[in-house]
């Protein structure tokens, strides 16, 4: 009987181990890594636009100066697949300072492949479009949350 339990214990590890790998390896990159990246204003150099690219939502963000709107464009030299923006505002400072009214245009396309708003939180906030290949994302954020002196970004993804 004893035998028959650790049996079915160590099945039952390996099957929750492989899930676990299989979900790991399935995970889309993050093509903001990869980006060259800018923008309309930023607080500082210690606050440059590269800040919300790194593939950390800590410790570092981008941050316009003394503005409630902001330009921030992610560029690639070869199309990318790309599907979703992931927004994580910043929460550095003494405020949660966020962007709120958005638009995101795919390539020099004229009119907005998605807007919408943000929220005023902590935490991802997910843009999502029509899956296409792209060699531009441009950003507008057209408002800010009240008290949001120096909005910016503590992360920007694309997926």
């Amino acid at each position: 009987m004893l035998n028959r339990t650790a049996i079915c214990l160590s099945l039952l590890i390996v099957a929750v181990f492989s899930i676990s790998v299989a979900r790991a390896e399935k995970l889309p990159e993050n093509m903001a890594l990869k980006a060259k990246v800018s923008a309309s204003s930023q607080f500082s150099g210690e606050y440059h636009p590269s800040q919300a690219i790194n593939g950390s939502v800590s410790g570092s963000d981008w941050a316009v100066k003394g503005t409630q709107t902001g330009d921030f464009t992610l560029q690639w030299t070869k199309p990318v697949d790309a599907a979703q923006v992931v927004y994580w505002g910043r929460t550095t400072g003494a405020h949660i300072e966020n962007f709120k009214d958005y638009e995101i245009y795919l390539d020099d396309a004229k009119k907005p492949a998605v807007k919408g708003k943000l929220e005023n939180r902590e935490g991802a906030q997910l843009i999502n479009f029509t899956k296409q290949k792209v060699t531009k994302i441009h950003i507008k954020f057209l408002s800010a949350h009240p008290n949001s002196p120096n909005s910016g970004a503590a992360e920007i993804s694309v997926y």
